[in-house]
């Protein structure tokens, strides 16, 4: 009787596929998107003498479109003004508090057991390329020394690791591990990235300001605040670098537009990032000045001295006191 009735759905399946073969006014990558979503009822037919070969070759193709649309959904959700798309099904949060979510839920660190766990998925989002498991255990667990303890370890936590985030999130390839990039995921560090590069390519005022704004938005703390181990402190260092030169940019592109209380805020932030800063100093004098605010500007270059010579026994720039004095002429 089963076998009667499993006859029966791969005869009704190849019908439904004739059909859907049949219809000529669809486009290309609607059809293959169609065939992506009946896959499941699809692929026992790929055996099948009659239409085998030709469903084999559509359904790599749908899957491959698959792919580059959750890339194409990952860009607009991140760079569309007004287009709504639904949530990503895996968001990532770096900057600040550690914090991963599958479908809106967060993941307890019950369910990586360990803070280790944890460590090895984000080393997995912050390396681009494959690696073996020996390559991974020399920066994470340079301690572990005998193979056959990092085998077991290594098996243990990527066990968990795909225990807590689904087993589609690392793949295995021969020998080597990466972070499938394919999945609908959003990243805060690699928007972050996104966003200034987009920043620095437009030239349109506007644009500038609306991808610096997006991008220092994305900035709760500093990158996995919670870890100290040399890759993350190294990381921390490019990335807060690229966050102060980004607000730096911010600060004087709302300068340049009158946007002073902008300006004023932003510097502040980036002050907080390094006291040491001159350019941020003076893009506040100026702000200060374009207020008319006089007192404000002494009290800024004052700070500004103040900071200099506690922290690095300098004086502040000739750049620096020339602005000063002409501020206060």
């Amino acid at each position: 009787m089963a076998a009667y009735e499993q006859a029966g759905q791969r005869e009704n399946a190849k019908h439904q596929f004739r059909e859907l073969m049949t219809i000529r006014n669809k486009s290309t990558h609607v059809l293959l998107i169609t065939l992506h979503q009946a896959s499941t009822w699809l692929k026992v037919l790929q055996n099948d003498p009659e239409i085998g070969r030709n469903l084999a070759g559509l359904l790599d193709k749908s899957f491959q479109l698959s792919e580059r649309i959750i890339s194409v959904r990952r860009a607009l959700r991140r760079h569309a003004r007004s287009i709504q798309l639904p949530a990503a099904s895996l968001t990532v949060r770096a900057f600040g508090r550690a914090e991963v979510s599958v479908n809106g839920r967060v993941i307890p660190m019950s369910e990586w057991r360990t803070k280790s766990v944890r460590d090895l998925f984000f080393y997995f989002l912050f390396r681009q390329e494959a690696l073996t498991k020996e390559q991974i255990g020399e920066v994470l667990w340079p301690e572990t020394n005998d193979p056959q303890t990092l085998k077991a370890r290594f098996k243990d936590e990527i066990y968990r690791l795909r225990r807590a985030v689904g087993r589609n999130a690392i793949i295995f390839d021969e020998v080597y591990y990466r972070f499938n990039r394919t999945l609908d995921y959003e990243y805060d560090v690699e928007a972050f990235e996104s966003f200034v590069a987009r920043a620095r390519k437009t030239r349109d005022t506007e644009r500038n300001i609306e991808w610096y704004q997006k991008a220092v938005d994305l900035v709760q703390g500093v990158y996995l605040s919670e870890s100290d181990s040399s890759w993350v402190v190294e990381e921390r260092e490019r990335l807060g670098q690229m966050y102060e030169s980004a607000l730096e940019e911010l600060s004087r592109l709302y300068l340049n537009t009158n946007q002073l209380d902008q300006s004023l805020s932003i510097g502040q932030i980036a002050l907080s990032q390094n006291r040491y800063n001159e350019d941020i100093y003076q893009l506040q004098m100026r702000a200060y000045a374009a207020l008319g605010d006089r007192a404000a500007v002494v009290r800024c270059y004052q700070v500004c001295r103040a900071e200099l010579d506690e922290g690095l026994g300098i004086p502040p720039s000739p750049e620096t006191e020339a602005l000063y004095q002409d501020l206060t002429a």
